[in-house]
């Protein structure tokens, strides 16, 4: 069974990523809030959660976000791309 301070700790680990989504993510930081020992383990712990690797995650969300500045069309994709961490060559 799953704890209420277990799921404090995933909210808290999900509300450190909304904030950073766009900059600099630190996955230790990400570890730390979990209470985990390092990435490797919060990232087993949060595969088996969520049904996703965090890299995963991460990608997927940042990709959304992009795809939602993109469809008001103020903004030009480069800008977009490089907000979101992907480089542009």
């Amino acid at each position: 069974m799953i704890g209420l301070d277990f799921l404090q700790r995933m909210t808290d680990v999900v509300d450190y990523i909304e904030a950073h989504i766009a900059g600099d993510l630190n996955f230790n930081d990400v570890a730390k809030i979990a209470c985990c020992g390092g990435m490797y383990q919060f990232g087993r712990i949060f595969s088996y959660v969520v049904g996703i690797l965090f890299t995963e995650y991460i990608r997927s969300r940042r990709l959304s976000l992009a795809a939602l500045k993109l469809q008001n069309g103020s903004v030009k994709v480069i800008d977009t791309a490089l907000k979101y961490g992907y480089e542009c060559v």
